[in-house]
């Protein structure tokens, strides 16, 4: 089952307004190594949206993808492939092994830890949370 636009838009917008909190990366990913001080610029790019749609984590917290200066990991998906990822049809990391989800950066490995929070915190907020 795919979302319509209106929704993935409104799921965004909805997780953003409610992720006030910088999410604590040296707790995610303690035993890969420290990054607290890294300004760590996240990207998830909707590629079949009719309008530019998408997440980043800037500074530690989540922001609407209007343009995110040299991030360090952009990761690609169609809305089908987010879709699933958010109704728990399909994980993350299923989704990379599978091709769903194109990584573009030095450290995508790693970063796919975070990823895996963004999408605990859009579940959690849109109520879908297993």
């Amino acid at each position: 089952m795919t979302l319509p636009d209106a929704i993935i838009q409104m799921a965004i917008k909805k997780v953003i307004s409610k992720s006030n909190e910088k999410i604590d990366f040296d707790s995610l990913i303690s035993n890969i190594g420290s990054i607290h001080d890294v300004d760590k610029k996240l990207v998830i790019r909707i590629t079949d949206m009719k309008v530019a749609t998408g997440l980043g984590i800037q500074d530690g917290k989540m922001i609407e993808l209007e343009k995110v200066d040299k991030p360090d990991t952009v990761f690609s998906m169609d809305k089908n492939s987010f879709s699933a990822i958010i109704l728990n049809k399909l994980d993350h990391r299923q989704a990379f092994f599978l091709g769903a989800i194109e990584a573009d950066g030095e450290n995508w490995i790693r970063d796919g830890v975070l990823l895996g929070k963004v999408f605990d915190k859009i579940r959690e907020v849109m109520g879908t949370k297993k």
